[in-house]
């Protein structure tokens, strides 16, 4: 067995467990896009949460970087039978995983230092320009993800590198992540983030096989 795939494996299952515990996490937060577009609500929330709220952003961060290890273990698996896609989704994954953890870096440090501001005025601007960060950074993430998940995609398919059942779907969560870049839709987002955990899970199965 390769070891590089194997524990390619092993880290996507690592870092679906992880990023489905952080999905339970922000859907009983309250922390919606309605809330983080007003910036009393939110640094409100931010401020209650306490520990919820590192721990949150500890598991963004955890599980994207994760990610990356599940990334390279994929490439191996692809490099022998399409080794130009392969290098295709090794690059813009680690680039959107990357992405998708400097979001939760800025979301979680950011948004605690500026709830700590005393003057709640400049506390109210600075959040806006925290969170304007964070979803540019997480579209960057999204298009990297996304694109990352649609060619590896097209690759197990065309190869049977890994079951045609996890190529579909990395096709389908490639799709639903770019859709990201364009919309701000809840089921898009929620798409997104089920997709990607189940496609993690599933494939790192594979690669464990």
């Amino acid at each position: 067995m390769d070891r590089v795939r194997q524990n390619g494996g092993t880290f996507g299952i690592i870092s679906a467990v992880v990023l489905a515990i952080l999905f339970i996490m922000v859907f009983t937060s309250g922390l919606t896009p309605e809330v983080a577009a007003d910036p009393a609500r939110a640094l409100a929330l931010i401020k209650e949460s306490g520990s919820r709220w590192t721990l949150t952003g500890v598991l963004g961060v955890l599980g994207s970087l994760l990610a990356i290890i599940f990334v390279v273990g994929l490439y191996r698996a692809l490099r022998e039978k399409a080794p130009t896609r392969a290098y295709t989704v090794l690059l813009f994954g680690v680039l959107g995983s990357g992405g998708y953890a400097l979001s939760s870096l800025v979301q979680w440090l950011g948004g605690a230092q500026v709830a700590g501001t005393a003057d709640p005025v400049a506390a109210a601007h600075a959040w806006v320009a925290v969170n304007a960060i964070s979803a540019s950074v997480t579209g960057f993430g999204n298009a990297g993800v996304g694109a990352a998940s649609l060619i590896a995609g097209w690759a197990i398919t065309a190869t049977r590198a890994l079951s045609a059942g996890v190529g579909w779907l990395a096709v389908l969560a490639g799709i639903v992540s770019l859709l990201g870049l364009f919309t701000a839709n809840a089921a898009v987002f929620v798409g997104s983030f089920v997709l990607t955990i189940i496609f993690l899970a599933w494939a790192g199965f594979e690669l464990r096989r």
